[in-house]
């Protein structure tokens, strides 16, 4: 192979230049400029290749853009809570790539990898984290480029959520049009711990004339017990949600009596 090197080439008129032959590969060397000019002759769009692509940027041929140079690191936001059985963390934050990949690490070093990640943008990912110790961890994701970001604090917290103390079923009975006697249900976790009303409850409260309300992590249940045309008992759903977002769902049920209790003699 030889190497010809000159600092200008000038045609004449009506003739052509040709560099290099069919299947060659002509390179230019880094730091140096190749400006083409079709002017009268043919156009970009009438060429096989009129583009050119560098490091995943396309540019048409007379066009300009910008191409990166080195990769960029992923910046980590936040990271939503799991349960240490395992599940998946929306991770959030900047410089998320289609192919990243995704490990958590302790403060001591233990490192686990993500057994899958889905893309949603640049912004947000979805990592699945396999069956791991409760504890506080680091995020660090690396593009396909080879940029690596990490968290700079352990913001992922993998713990259990909420664990009930009251079992489940019936929890109290109440002649119709009587006060019910105070319910109280308890749920163990980070506290505090809140409850509401689970979204698709069997029955609201209201329709067995209860209401709850929260008092040092406890659902407290009083009120008047409505009028049914029958003895009748009723499943609810409450929620418990502990200081990390993390909720526990439990069915419980209560009856309203509409006979007489005892019995009445007539002379």
């Amino acid at each position: 192979m030889s190497t010809v090197k000159v600092n200008n080439i000038k045609k004449r008129n009506g003739s052509s230049i040709t560099i290099g032959e069919s299947g060659d590969t002509v390179t230019v060397t880094s730091g140096a400029t190749l400006t083409a000019t079709t002017g009268n002759g043919i156009g970009n769009n009438a060429l096989t290749n009129n583009s050119i692509t560098v490091n995943g940027v396309t540019i048409a041929l007379g066009a300009s853009g910008t191409i990166p140079v080195g990769a960029t690191s992923p910046a980590i936001t936040s990271a939503s809570t799991i349960a240490p059985a395992g599940g998946n963390t929306t991770i959030v934050g900047t410089g998320f790539t289609a192919q990243s990949t995704v490990d958590i690490f302790t403060s001591t070093g233990v490192v686990t990898e993500a057994s899958q990640v889905a893309f949603t943008s640049s912004t947000q990912i979805i990592a699945t984290i396999p069956a791991t110790a409760a504890g506080n961890y680091f995020v660090r994701v690396t593009n396909n480029l080879g940029g690596i970001g990490a968290s700079g604090t352990a913001l992922l917290l993998i713990s259990d959520g909420p664990s009930w103390s009251t079992a489940a079923g019936n929890v109290g009975t109440a002649a119709k049009s009587t006060a019910w006697s105070t319910i109280t249900l308890t749920a163990t976790g980070d506290n505090p711990i809140t409850y509401t009303e689970a979204p698709g409850t069997a029955n609201a409260l209201s329709v067995m004339g209860l209401s709850l309300a929260n008092s040092a992590n406890t659902a407290v249940l009083t009120g008047t017990a409505t009028v049914p045309a029958s003895t009748t008992s009723y499943n609810f759903t409450i929620r418990a949600t502990d200081n990390d977002s993390q909720f526990t769902d439990r069915t419980f049920s209560v009856t309203i009596t509409t006979s007489l209790t005892g019995g009445t003699q007539f002379n």
